[in-house]
């Protein structure tokens, strides 16, 4: 048995050698050869004899679909044109790496250097926000060697941890609030708590509040199973910081993303604490779907004055079939993982379970395996989002539930979740969406897209690479994003066009109160008439009809309202 297995083996050795002495005068192709020929011999050698021969055609069929794309071909046609002349002019051995690599660059200035597509309605706010931010022209140049979606995704991922090993951190500091069903919502500000306003200021309305309680605030929505010091919120947070703004990250923990009432009670707070300060959001992942949801659900009645999501997540159900049945088994357990470590974190912080042990044993949650749609569903048939449930180990109907629910197929039940796609059209305030079409995890389906196009208030800029929250276009995955430059500008192109028509109505205002805006002579005539209906001298002005000071400044909400509505389309006044 031996002896036959090993016939093949010096048959193929034999073979290399010849083709090593043919090409003995070029380097680069006997590198080619003696790698072919080490992953054929390791192949044949080191893997079972029943498979040897798939595994050995499973190889040959990649290489030769590798070999049938068109840009490969080229470059290598082109790359050993450029060598043979060089070889031939300047007789040097490094012409063919030197015509490989050239030719690589050019292909990547051509072919993967890209603008991000701007899909928006045509009104006057979104194309003075484009311009004033740029998005249009901000070119996103991947990592040079990390072009791929699943090196953006993860490979520079776990690189870009590496920075925080010498950078500067980050330092939070916890504030617990009571969420709207009595259990705590946990806000991290970056450097310092944001104290409340004073009492008498806030009743009186007229002092002009200070630069520190004017301050623009960003609120970062991490992703599934994630939390405050994620690569992504930690550089998000250091840039806005160092734009000079207040930056506060959400550490959600309920897993039910359907539920919007937990953001809710976080921005009434923040909004509470600082009625001046003009509030932001962004949101990550599953963040994003949390703040599309809310943001879909309350329209224009919310406190926020224009969002961002990067890489949300539209669709749950569609997102976790389509990975589970196209995309790397790795993925799907990744997503799994943090779903059941976002649950774990839902059993920790839920007051209404007092065992979190006895209950995940009792609703049989730690035999679900690692299938995404399956933890999600099996957990909200055992944990409802129902305050008047106090204790669930006494609640028969839930257990009999989630009993039942563990036999049925994860898919067929976690339809009936309402997903983000559901709800972009009651989007009120500014949000931009930034995504990219090779995104394996959250990829947008061409009738999302069309949804976007219909609501004037969004503005969404898909890149061809970038994989999920990756936009890594640096040599080495450090510093900021793309994506998170994105956002920045967007945020602040926003906040410049709001204090812009703040200070242009201020002025129409103090001019309106001021009587500027009457005709010639009726300043004088009006102030006789008040002046003689009071019992006084013509020309002569008492205190009580001199015109009163300008009032307090607007909220930004109120003035986020005034610029939407002020929106018109081109061509319709």
């Amino acid at each position: 048995m031996a002896s036959a297995s090993q016939g093949p083996v010096q048959a193929l050795a034999k073979l290399s050698k010849v083709a090593l002495r043919i090409s003995a005068r070029n380097r680069v192709a006997v590198a080619c050869l003696s790698a072919w020929s080490s992953i054929t011999l390791l192949l044949l050698a080191g893997a079972p004899r029943k498979h040897r021969w798939s595994l050995l055609s499973l190889f040959y069929r990649s290489l030769w679909m590798a070999l049938r794309s068109s840009h490969l071909r080229n470059m290598v046609f082109s790359a050993a044109v450029v060598s043979y002349i060089a070889g031939k002019r300047v007789k040097s051995k490094l012409a063919m790496p030197l015509s490989l690599g050239t030719l690589y660059l050019l292909y990547y200035h051509f072919s993967v250097k890209e603008n991000a597509c701007i899909r928006c309605q045509a009104s006057y706010w979104n194309t003075m926000i484009v311009e004033k931010a740029r998005l249009a022209q901000q070119p996103f140049c991947p990592t040079i060697w990390a072009i791929n979606r699943h090196a953006q995704t993860i490979t520079c991922l776990v690189l870009s941890m590496v920075e925080w090993l010498w950078s500067k951190p980050v330092t939070y500091v916890r504030q617990c609030i009571v969420g709207w069903d009595g259990n705590e919502q946990h806000l991290d500000w970056v450097d310092e708590v944001l104290q409340p306003q004073a009492e008498e200021t806030r009743r009186s309305g007229q002092e002009v509040p200070s630069s520190a309680e004017s301050r623009p605030i960003c609120l970062l929505i991490h992703g599934l199973g994630d939390d405050r010091f994620h690569p992504a919120l930690l550089r998000m947070a250091r840039l806005c910081r160092n734009r000079g703004w207040r930056v506060v990250a959400w550490s959600y923990w309920r897993l039910d993303f359907s539920e919007t009432r937990d953001l809710t009670v976080v921005v009434d707070h923040i909004s509470q604490l600082a009625p001046q300060a003009p509030l932001m959001a962004i949101g990550w992942s599953a963040g994003g779907h949390i703040l599309l949801n809310y943001l879909g659900t309350v329209g224009k009645s919310t406190q926020l004055v224009c969002a961002v999501a990067l890489s949300p997540a539209f669709d749950l159900f569609t997102h976790s079939k389509l990975i589970a049945e196209e995309e790397n088994a790795f993925y799907y357990r990744f997503l799994g993982m943090q779903a059941f470590k976002c649950m774990r974190r839902h059993v920790k912080n839920d007051r209404r379970i007092s065992d979190p042990g006895r209950f995940m044993e009792d609703f049989r949650l730690t035999r679900v395996g690692l299938e995404p749609a399956r933890i999600y569903d099996n957990f909200l048939a055992a944990c409802p989002s129902d305050p008047h449930l106090s204790s669930f180990e006494s609640v028969a109907s839930a257990k009999a539930a989630a009993k039942s629910r563990e036999e049925e197929l994860a898919y067929k039940v976690f339809e009936h979740y309402p997903a983000a796609c559901h709800n972009l059209g009651g989007i009120g305030i500014p949000t931009l969406l930034v995504y990219s079409q090779d995104d394996p995890v959250a990829n947008l389906d061409p009738s999302s897209v069309a949804e976007l196009e219909r609501n004037r208030n969004i503005i969404a800029a898909s890149t061809v690479r970038g994989g999920h929250v990756g936009f890594y276009d640096t040599f080495f995955p450090a510093g900021s994003t793309w994506d998170a430059r994105m956002a920045a500008a967007y945020l602040g192109a926003v906040l410049e066009a709001l204090s812009q028509t703040h200070y242009m109505l201020s002025i129409l205002k103090e001019a309106t109160e001021q009587g500027l805006f009457a005709g010639p002579g009726q300043n004088a005539t009006s102030a006789d008439a008040k002046a003689k209906a009071a019992g006084q001298a013509p020309g002569v002005v008492s205190a009580a009809s001199r015109p009163a000071p300008a009032a307090s400044t607007l909220r930004p909400s109120v003035m986020r309202r005034i610029c939407s509505q002020s929106d018109v389309r081109p061509g319709a006044v």
